[in-house]
């Protein structure tokens, strides 16, 4: 019979990875990656961010899902950063938009990961919560 192996990573070890990912003061999350140094970092600062939302004791569910959101949108092509670009940078698209672009199989597998995110969200209510460790854990 074919057993399958399971990985099981503790709230702690996902603490103990997330630990230096960012700075949360409360009232401003820093994060150490700079999307201006292309799409990985782009993606990377994306996903600091949600996980100090995570981590946080209360939860804004609207800015994580809105992260969420446009970790999807990056997921399906280049768009989304070059969307970025013209907003922060629109003089200097042309210097960033090229730099250090996530490949497609990186794009799929991000896409399949944050989209179980996104549907844990879909399901929370007044009757059912998310699980947000299991999220961070993404």
């Amino acid at each position: 019979m074919d057993k399958k192996k399971f990985i099981q990573i503790t709230s702690g070890e996902i603490a103990s990875i997330t630990h230096e990912m960012f700075f949360d003061y409360t009232d401003e999350i820093i994060r150490k990656s700079n999307p201006l140094h292309g799409e990985r970092s782009f993606v990377l600062c994306i996903l600091e961010q949600i996980a100090a939302l995570l981590k946080r004791d209360s939860k804004d569910d609207k800015m994580i899902i809105t992260h969420i959101q446009t970790l999807l949108r990056a997921s399906l092509s280049h768009k989304e950063y070059h969307d970025f670009l013209n907003f922060m940078v629109p003089t200097k698209i042309a210097q960033y938009k090229d730099l250090d672009p996530i490949s497609d199989i990186e794009r799929y597998v991000l896409h399949e990961l944050i989209q179980s995110n996104y549907h844990e969200y879909l399901l929370k209510s007044d009757f059912v919560s998310c699980c947000y460790t299991a999220m961070n854990a993404f």
